[in-house]
């Protein structure tokens, strides 16, 4: 989803240079509310972790082994065994220390395709709403109330996919519990492997 803010801004305001900056509070919460942080990876790779704001501690280990992450998707070896344990210990790892999280090699089918699907759900989220007339409503300029717009659409398809069976909410983020499944939460674009 977060790879269609920018598409979907310049697709329903192309006058407007940049994207807005919001924050904003919401209550009571959405039941999935969730975000994603990106950081960079090694290769000029990307880590995306998902959380909650029930559950925020498998973030912190993750990110600081997130490097031997990498390595370990490349088929490299760890440069510090205590990374291993604590990718171990948030379910980023099996047993025989294969990686769990789902793993995108840049240019690959599944790359391709979640690009695929971010510009069309780009191009039909900015023509959803008339985003000038709903923000006149709550006074709200058009940028923040866009960026709002989007979160809260977002949140409901999630929920309705879960109430339609076809997602799972992860148990990692149901009340901050059951760390080893964090793996569900994690992705990885691998674009250029350590050595090159």
């Amino acid at each position: 989803m977060d790879k269609i803010w920018g598409p979907a801004w310049s697709a329903a305001f192309p006058k407007i240079k940049g994207m807005p900056n919001v924050p904003w509070v919401l209550k009571p919460d959405h039941p999935y509310q969730v975000g994603t942080n990106y950081h960079t990876l090694p290769g000029d790779g990307e880590i995306a972790i998902t959380w909650d704001f029930r559950s925020l501690s498998h973030i912190k280990p993750i990110m600081a082994a997130r490097e031997d992450l990498a390595r370990i998707a490349w088929g490299l070896s760890p440069s510090t065994s205590s990374n291993v344990d604590a990718l171990r210990s948030a379910g980023c790892l099996d047993i025989e220390g294969r990686v769990r999280p789902f793993v995108i090699h840049s240019g690959d089918k599944v790359d391709k395709l979640t690009e695929s699907i971010a510009k069309e759900y780009a191009r039909i989220v900015a023509k959803l709403y008339d985003y000038g007339a709903l923000s006149s409503r709550p006074n709200i300029p058009s940028g923040q109330f866009f960026v709002m717009l989007q979160h809260e659409t977002a949140y409901s398809i999630y929920q309705a996919l879960v109430a339609g069976g076809v997602l799972e909410f992860p148990p990692a983020l149901d009340q901050g519990g059951h760390r080893e499944t964090c793996s569900q939460l994690v992705s990885l674009v691998l674009r250029k492997n350590q050595n090159n």
